[in-house]
């Protein structure tokens, strides 16, 4: 629902679109009830001016508008075209009808209506603010930039003009005049009373950072962010940003020898203060920036890297090291786990850039131990990125690939032998370990097996760790997907619905076995299990899931019913045989698409909000995130699998008329 620009009629109006006094004060009650939202109150109001007035045309475009928010659609356009065509000289009309346009999500009929509109009402401001949201939808950003620009020079006493200007530059790439126009918005507050901390300025200055820093002014950026600092009430934002902007400037490099090695210097200090923050060694992107800083990266680099990174790589990865860096980081991260001794981060993370060797193996028992003292199921998989080192990765002298997987499964091997002998990890020590850790040795060994393609030995250490522990739920999930990767399916759906068992208050392990089903081709199973966790009061479950938008779930109905799909193609189904099993396949893979098409239309209400409430870096970001969110690998599974049904369709109808046509005869064929 948006506002309905109107004014006094234009002397150009003609006189049979002039409303007595009586009529026209009960138009004007016809845009207040289509405001409150009271649609019968303005349908009835509109009727009224019509039986005096039954030509005109802005009335008739309200009634239409107001019919159209009572879901009467067809009837809404009727009466909006036919107050067009009684009318066409009224920018009430023209306004009226981007807003039924707008509601269609028809944005670039919409964006037509109120350019024609504008044309007779130049400076109407509701029209132009419709405008430019609907241009910021659909990204024309050098139409937003001027249309913003003249909301600006009509109202130059309003903040929300000159930051949605500010923010109109900078989205069109100009970069320099977005932050000319942050400092003019600044000097017309001089002398104004103001609290000294504010939000709004807060988030004004650190978007003005932001901008410098894209603008590739590393250096000022910085030294912006320090002027400010008294005003910024976003602590970790500033520190984040300070940090950054250290390593991109190439600042605060200056080796201090009273400090120990996390913080010799002002840029390596800033990204430990950041490690020190409660979880913030939990944080890999504070991890890549701390190795960026004792490496020593140049700002370019810095800025790759901490963009192209992601989960828990960290430079390291990609940097080749000489002795001396190495011992620097070594030093370095030994500080800061003497500070922080309970992190798992600190203890992981040098095990991922030490050489193979003698300290390399002993960082490697250490991890292995304290893990399988806690019981911890995702120790295999944290081990996968040594065992498997992406492309540019450095490898050369380092444990990685299927001999670092040995090691692991060796020292599981070791300390599962040990524990049985003794119930300790080691036979030298006085610490029992706990009754649980004997399974969890032969479940990272089963991890291992599986990584190597060795499934007949990981069957079995997953048998161990069952027989050991017959009532943990990690221990039958295992054994499913070793069966799942043994390519039986049906087997594996059984073992994770049995896991499912042990555990009905799991919502995670209850959609692992709607999946596994699912992957059966079980679909009416999987359905019931997925319904055990909606919302009884919700009514249907499918109805539920797609209002939830669980694309996993639909995506992986959308597999299970092409397949059945595809399986009768291969038989040689008729084309019809083939469109009542490819519908409800499609209904699923295309509520995928439906979401993401929600998701770009949700953006739709931020617009105006994010301005209002300063919220700018978010909302750029958002923005950012919205322009590529169809690249999600969600939405391209959906994509690829909705095609190659519809692509299945055709053929099969190109291969019936090929078999027809050859029953005719050569000259049928042709």
């Amino acid at each position: 629902r948006r506002s309905v620009a109107t004014m006094p009629p234009s002397p150009a109006a003609s006189a049979s679109q002039q409303l007595p006094k009586k009529e026209a004060e009960i138009f004007k009650n016809i845009v207040k009830f289509y405001e409150t939202k009271q649609y019968k109150k303005g349908l009835k109001a509109a009727d009224q001016v019509l039986k005096k007035a039954p030509n005109h045309g802005e009335t008739l475009a309200m009634r239409g508008l107001v019919l159209n928010c009572l879901d009467r659609k067809e009837e809404a356009y009727t009466f909006v075209k036919k107050g067009l065509r009684a009318d066409m000289r009224s920018h009430v009309c023209w306004h009226v009808y981007g807003l039924l346009y707008r509601s269609d999500r028809d944005y670039e009929q919409a964006i037509k209506s109120y350019k024609q509109a504008l044309k007779i009402d130049a400076d109407n401001v509701q029209i132009l603010r419709d405008l430019s949201l609907l241009q910021i939808q659909l990204r024309d950003q050098r139409g937003f930039l001027k249309t913003r620009h003249k909301l600006l020079t009509q109202k130059p006493n309003n903040k929300m003009h000159w930051i949605a200007y500010a923010l109109a530059n900078h989205l069109a790439g100009f970069r320099a005049t977005a932050i000319q126009v942050i400092d003019a918005y600044g000097e017309t507050l001089n002398g104004q009373e103001r609290e000294p901390r504010s939000y709004e300025d807060s988030e004004l200055q650190l978007y003005r950072t932001d901008i410098l820093e894209e603008d590739g002014r590393a250096a000022e950026a910085l030294a912006h962010l320090e002027s400010v600092e008294e005003i910024v009430v976003d602590g970790y934002g500033f520190h984040k940003k300070r940090a950054e902007l250290l390593l991109y400037a190439e600042a605060g490099r200056e080796p201090d020898p009273t400090k120990g090695p996390a913080d010799a210097t002002v840029a390596r200090g800033a990204w430990a203060d950041l490690l020190r923050r409660p979880t913030g060694s939990d944080n890999y992107h504070f991890h890549r920036g701390f190795q960026c800083a004792v490496l020593g990266l140049d700002g370019a680099s810095s800025k790759r890297l901490l963009k192209e990174l992601d989960t828990t790589r960290t430079p390291t990865d990609v940097v080749a090291l000489d002795a001396e860096t190495l011992a620097t980081l070594e030093a370095a991260y030994a500080q800061l786990a003497k500070e922080n001794p309970r992190s798992d981060a600190l203890l992981w993370l040098p095990v991922t850039f030490r050489p193979a060797g003698a300290a390399f193996d002993k960082r490697l028992d250490e991890i292995v131990v304290k893990f399988l003292r806690r019981g911890a199921p995702a120790l295999g998989a944290a081990f996968e990125r040594l065992w498997a080192p992406k492309p540019g990765d450095v490898v050369e002298g380092r444990s990685r690939g299927a001999a670092c997987c040995r090691a692991v499964l060796e020292r599981a091997d070791a300390h599962a032998a040990s524990l049985d002998a003794t119930g300790r990890f080691d036979a030298s020590s006085d610490e029992n370990a706990p009754p649980t850790a004997r399974a969890w040795a032969s479940y990272l060994a089963a991890h291992c097996h599986e990584w190597l393609g060795e499934l007949d030995e990981a069957f079995a250490k997953a048998d161990e760790a069952v027989a050991h522990t017959p009532t943990c739920v990690e221990f039958y999930e295992k054994k499913a997907r070793l069966l799942k990767r043994s390519g039986r399916p049906k087997l594996a759906a059984d073992a994770m619905v049995a896991a499912r068992e042990l555990d009905l208050a799991d919502r995670y392990i209850n959609n692992k076995a709607t999946k596994y089903l699912l992957r059966a081709g079980d679909v009416a199973a999987a359905r019931t299990t997925a319904a055990l966790f909606t919302r009884e009061e919700a009514g249907d479950a499918e109805v539920y899931l797609k209002d939830m938008q669980a694309s996993w779930y639909e995506l992986e109905v959308g597999r299970a019913l092409a397949a059945r799909m595809h399986d009768a193609a291969a038989a040689g189904e008729t084309p019809e045989s083939l469109r009542a099993l490819a519908g409800p396949a499609l209904k699923p893979l295309c509520a995928v698409e439906q979401h993401y098409a929600d998701f770009v239309e949700d953006q739709f209400d931020f617009h105006t909000y994010c301005v209002r409430k300063m919220t700018l870096r978010a909302y750029v970001a958002v923005l950012r995130f919205e322009d590529e969110i169809r690249g999600h690998k969600h939405f391209r599974d959906a994509a690829g699998r909705a095609a190659a049904v519809y692509l299945a369709l055709h053929d099969a109808d190109v291969a019936e008329a090929a078999r027809a046509a050859a029953a005719r005869g050569p000259r049928g064929a042709e």
